[in-house]
């Protein structure tokens, strides 16, 4: 027990849920209950590894609703602008205020949307933020190396 007080008084525990490939989310309340007693925020991925999934930003709302927090991933591979403009208009509705901005895998079906990039991402939800004055925090990935300028 000493040392789960000390990585809960210590670090921050993230942990990743497997998201529903099906309109039920008993399994994601689960995994949320159940990894809820050590776990301080839970990632949500976004149409994870190119297969179709319940909207992150609707999971990551459900998991609020449990007393979590949760940070919303969301892919320039699946997104135009107007997907995306309406996944933040969706994300201030419910209060979602943490996202992951990434890149995506290959998807399973279909091909790579190209309207959008992480970089594009970053800057439409910080103006979209400005707007609407709601707190945002924004998350990105980047290989090993010194991090490019616009990612800081």
């Amino acid at each position: 027990m000493r040392l789960y007080n000390l990585v809960v008084e210590t670090f921050e525990v993230v942990c990743e849920i497997e998201p529903a490939t099906r309109p039920d989310l008993t399994k994601v309340r689960h995994q949320i209950g159940v990894l809820s007693t050590i776990a301080t925020r839970f990632l949500i991925p976004d149409n994870h590894i190119g297969r179709a999934t319940v909207s992150s930003i609707a999971v990551a709302h459900e998991a609020t609703q449990m007393g979590c927090q949760a940070v919303a991933c969301i892919n320039a591979r699946d997104r135009n602008l107007l997907g995306f403009r309406r996944d933040l208009l969706t994300a201030a509705a419910y209060g979602v205020e943490e996202f992951l901005f990434v890149y995506g895998d290959r998807p399973e079906t279909g091909r790579r949307s190209d309207d959008l990039t992480v970089r594009s991402m970053i800057e439409m939800a910080r103006d979209f933020a400005d707007e609407q004055t709601m707190p945002i925090r924004i998350g990105v990935s980047c290989g090993l190396g010194a991090v490019p300028a616009w990612k800081q």
